[in-house]
Parts: structure tokens; C-alpha cells; sequence
């Protein structure tokens, strides 16, 4: 049913990121929280029983808050999991990042947006520029690849200089959050409702915990995109249950525009390339997130 499972262990973040829901306005109350341990590994071990065969322990928050991530990462190691985690890597330590690897991780992937000290403080809102690029180039032997956002198309040249030869990276193009920052108007159908990509939040509605939305860009507006919870649901009865089916069938037959959360997205767009550069092969999953290799095959 599933082969990928995004577990956002945490809500919050530590960082004020310009393009992010998260650092833009403050992200919905109720998905600002942390997902209990015992329903984390309930989820996961019921992800796997699904067909999933690797695990993303984020969805939009900060994983390294999440005070039992290790713990998590050596569950999926028993389980026979892949783990990823996308990281600001602002608070972990070359020994404790090496730590997670010994635990079991299989690659962790770095949110990097500037080209220098002066433009990630300006987009991340964090003197941190040398600590994180330290860290990751110290860290070249390890299963680790830099998440490059380009907010004008001559950083990709930027990028190329401060990484190329040093580290594995990749460049985004930015996009809208789901219609939050700008307006596309599109009628096309989203090549991600059709991956076999499970997507849960640590947070939820009236209480609950580990709601399940369709898609990681509806940060900012997760209330508006809730398909049901996993504190009280199977991921069989939300995954082919009504509210998930009802909005595959408006993909399908062209009416994702109807969707609030779709309608000006701009992921949408068959003609826009997001992936503007990499400088490894983006087929080997093992080098990346399995996101990275759906987007390639949706393609």
C-alpha cells in the first residue's frame, strides 16, 4: 500500500526561515507539539506491516528536538527501516551526529538557504552559517548531502562554489507552501497523490496526535489538509477511507483547483523543473531521501 512513511516527530522549529510557514507566522498551535514515543513506534511498526520500506522522522518541524530521536532511529533499525531525517543541524555536534549514524540512520539531509553568512542570516534568521557548513564538511565520509533553496537563480552558481568537490548537495527552486506565499493559478492534477508516501504530523486536531495529511506543503494551514489521526485510526482506514479518496478523485478529474490547500500551489505545474542542480546521482536512493527519487520517477 505504502512504501515511504514521513514521520514528523516534532512540530516546533528552532529556526525564523523567510520562505517557511514556520518562521513567516507562527505555525497552527495544535501541530506545534511533540508526537508520543509509544505512537511513534506504534505508527512506524504499523507503516511497515503496510509495505513502507524507509521512514523520514520529520514532516515540517525540527527532528534533533525531539528528545528520543536515537531511540526512534535504532527502532527502525530493527524493523529493517531506512531512516532519513532533514535537519537544520543547528543544535548536534559532530560526535552526536555520529551517534545517530551508529544508531542506525541512513542519511541525513541538511536545510541550508544562503550562500554566505550574511544571506542565511538574512533567510534562516540564524548566525549559524559557519557551525552548519563546518559540520557538514567534516562530516564528508557519512551519509550526508546538503538541501540548497535558490531564492534567485544566480545562488545556484553560489552553491556550486561553496560545495561542489566538498559535499553532496542539491538545488530547489523555491516554492509557495501550498499557495501561502504567492498565487499560481493551476488545473493540473499533483504527481504526488499518486506516490505511495504516507504523510503524518506530530500534532493534530482537538487534541489528537498524528493526523495524517496528503501533503508536507500544506505547513502553515495543516487544519485546512487533515485526513484523519492515527491516536484513534488504522493507516488502513484513513489511507482508503472516504476523506483520502475524495481527494484523489478530485485530482484525478481535474479539480484540484476546488481544493483549498491545492488550488494555487505551484508543485502543480508540469512545467516547472524544481530541481535546478545536483551534483550526485539522484537515482541511488541510498544516497537521499526516498523523496528525491519520487519526485525523479513522478517526473
Amino acid at each position: 500500500m505504502i512504501n515511504h512513511l514521513n514521520l514528523e516527530l516534532f512540530g516546533g522549529c528552532n529556526y525564523t526561515c523567510k520562505i517557511c510557514p514556520q518562521g513567516i507566522y507562527q505555525r497552527e498551535k495544535p501541530f506545534l507539539t511533540h508526537l508520543p514515543f509509544k505512537l511513534a513506534k506504534d505508527i512506524i511498526e504499523h507503516a511497515k506491516i503496510h509495505g513502507a520500506k524507509s521512514v523520514s522522522l520529520q514532516g515540517s518541524g525540527e527532528p534533533i528536538l525531539y528528545k528520543k530521536l536515537k531511540e526512534i532511529i535504532s527502532f527502525c533499525k530493527e524493523l529493517g527501516l531506512k531512516s532519513y531525517i532533514t535537519t537544520n543541524l543547528s543544535t548536534k555536534n559532530v560526535q552526536e551526529l555520529e551517534e545517530l549514524f551508529d544508531a542506525g540512520l541512513t542519511s541525513i539531509r541538511v536545510s541550508f538557504i544562503g550562500y554566505d553568512a550574511k544571506t542565511y542570516n538574512k533567510w534562516m534568521g540564524q548566525d549559524k552559517f559557519h557551525d552548519v557548513y563546518d559540520k557538514v564538511c567534516a562530516m564528508y565520509n557519512y551519509n550526508i548531502s546538503v538541501n540548497c533553496i535558490a531564492i534567485e537563480k544566480y545562488w545556484l552558481d553560489e552553491y556550486k562554489s561553496l560545495f561542489d568537490n566538498k559535499v553532496k548537495f542539491v538545488v530547489w527552486d523555491k516554492h509557495n507552501w501550498s499557495g501561502q506565499l504567492s498565487k499560481e493559478e493551476s488545473k493540473e492534477p499533483c504527481p504526488k497523490v499518486s506516490w505511495p508516501v504516507l504523510n503524518v504530523r506530530a500534532g493534530g486536531l482537538d487534541g489528537h496526535k498524528g493526523a495524517v495529511v496528503p501533503c508536507c506543503n500544506v505547513l502553515g494551514q495543516d487544519s485546512k489538509a487533515v485526513l484523519g489521526h492515527l491516536d484513534v485510526n488504522t493507516i488502513s482506514k484513513i489511507w482508503n477511507g472516504n476523506a483520502y479518496n475524495k481527494f484523489r478523485k478530485k485530482h484525478k478529474e481535474g479539480k484540484a483547483h476546488k481544493i483549498d490547500v491545492c488550488k494555487n500551489c505551484d508543485q502543480r505545474s508540469a512545467s516547472r523543473d524544481a530541481l535546478l542542480y545536483s551534483n550526485y546521482d539522484v537515482k541511488q536512493r541510498e544516497n537521499h531521501s526516498v523523496w528525491l527519487e519520487n519526485y525523479r520517477l513522478s517526473k
